[in-house]
């Protein structure tokens, strides 16, 4: 077996990973020889990053101009003003078109998972510096905001962004 088509093999699987057509587990199968074996963890490792980059492939990067609101900066900017909003970290991609209020303590509108809308109505509360949302019975899911522009951006505790939404 050639290294041509060990590396040719592996490119292949490597944009079928991407592409969501293949798991990570996927791997070359190769002779298990000094390069064979070299090859195939490579191949596997490029696999498992590639699976990796597909899952997050609306991740979106928190603006460096983005500033840090507080809970009365974030009302000021977004109380009961229509948003049109980007959840990023879903196994599905899901857009909405919603409204908070925090007279009424929730988050309504509609949105689109997957190709399927669906009604949204959800409690919103507060807690320390975060805003968290939660549907009947669920567990509040609580995000710290930040505003840039027109937009505002829901950031989890890792620092990685679950929504984006611009206000009209």
């Amino acid at each position: 077996m050639s290294q041509n088509y060990i590396v040719s093999t592996c490119a292949k699987l490597f944009l079928a990973t991407i592409g969501g057509m293949l798991p990570p587990k996927t791997a070359c199968t190769l002779p298990v020889n000094s390069w064979g074996a070299r090859m195939g963890t490579i191949c596997l490792s490029i696999g498992a990053a590639a699976f990796l980059y597909a899952m997050n492939a609306y991740a979106v990067d928190l603006p460096a101009g983005a500033k840090k609101a507080t809970m009365d900066e974030f009302k000021a900017f977004a109380d009961g003003k229509p948003v049109k909003v980007e959840i990023l970290d879903l196994e599905k991609p899901v857009s909405a078109e919603l409204v908070w209020s925090w007279k009424k303590g929730t988050i309504t509108g509609k949105a689109d998972v997957g190709g399927k809308t669906i009604d949204v109505k959800t409690k919103l509360t507060f807690k320390g510096d975060k805003a968290c949302s939660a549907g009947k019975g669920e567990k509040p899911s609580c995000h710290v905001i930040y505003i840039d522009g027109d937009k505002f951006y829901e950031v989890r505790d890792d620092m990685k962004v679950h929504a984006v939404s611009t206000v009209d």
